[in-house]
C-alpha cells in the first residue's frame, strides 16, 4: 500500500498537477492566514488528489469511457 501511494507520488507529473499543486498549497497557506477551517478541508482534499493522482487529477481526468 505505502509502496503504491510513493510510486504515484514520484510519476505521472505533468504541468497541470504542477499548477494543481501549486493553487492547492495556495488554498492552504489562506486558510490558515485568513483561519478558516473549512476552506482547509476542501484544500487538504484537492491536494490528496493531486498527490495521489486520482480523481479530476488522475490518468483518467474525470473523462468517460466510451467504449462500454
Amino acid at each position: 500500500m505505502m509502496e503504491r501511494f510513493i510510486h504515484q507520488l514520484k510519476n505521472g507529473w505533468t504541468l497541470r498537477r504542477f499548477i494543481g499543486l501549486f493553487v492547492g498549497m495556495f488554498v492552504a497557506a489562506q486558510s490558515i492566514l485568513l483561519m478558516e477551517p473549512l476552506l482547509g478541508v476542501i484544500s487538504a482534499y484537492f491536494l490528496y488528489q493531486i498527490l495521489t493522482n486520482t480523481g479530476c487529477f488522475g490518468a483518467q481526468a474525470c473523462g468517460i469511457d466510451y467504449q462500454k
